[in-house]
């Protein structure tokens, strides 16, 4: 193998390794904020997920998540270790699997709380016309675990902070960020922790 190809080879995984971590993260926003279509644009067309509970086409999953997404407080997923290995025979196809610690804050019977689940994404990702997505996830759960959590109105140390939102109303957009296929990003009420807006 030459130095131009070894060159060439490098950058090429380089590019792939970006692309396949972007997925992962538009993945993660998608669902964090309910947004079908930044969700959506994780997975090839055809791909297949499989939640333990949902198994089969990759928009039916995010179809019924969003549905009970749009029902929590808030859901943020934190991305941990992110490992990816490239298919030896084939270049466009890698295997990845990546440390996810989903936070789900919620109001139940006796207050707020919040659940922790440690799992992690196994994905098949296949490059297609340049553009790596996931062809094939699998979801592994390690533990999990609830606990008391403080209401939106927050404690004292809190008062006064931008209250985080799963909606556009999230103080992200205020950045500028659009929905995934808005042609302008939606206005922002900000809400403050203390304010009485929970």
């Amino acid at each position: 193998m030459n130095n131009k190809r070894d060159f060439e080879t490098i950058v090429r995984e380089m590019d792939a390794r970006q692309q396949i971590h972007d997925c992962i993260m538009r993945y993660c926003r998608g669902v964090d904020h309910a947004d079908m279509e930044l969700g959506l644009s994780a997975y090839h067309p055809d791909a297949n997920d499989n939640h333990g509970t949902y198994n089969g086409p990759a928009e039916g999953f995010l179809t019924v998540s969003l549905e009970v997404v749009k029902e929590l407080e808030i859901l943020r997923h934190i991305i941990c270790n992110e490992y990816v290995e490239f298919d030896e025979t084939n270049p466009s196809v890698a295997r990845s699997e990546t440390v996810v610690l989903g936070t789900v804050y919620y109001k139940h019977e006796d207050g707020y709380q919040v659940s922790l689940v440690s799992c992690r994404y196994l994905d098949r990702f296949e490059e297609r016309d340049g553009v790596w997505k996931i062809a094939d996830r699998q979801l592994v759960r390690d533990w999990e675990a609830d606990l008391p959590a403080h209401g939106p109105e927050g404690t004292p140390s809190t008062n006064g902070m931008l209250r985080g939102r799963l909606n556009t109303s999230d103080p992200s957009f205020g950045l500028g960020f659009k929905r995934w296929g808005d042609s302008e990003r939606p206005p922002v009420s900000e809400v403050r922790i203390g304010d009485g807006q929970a």
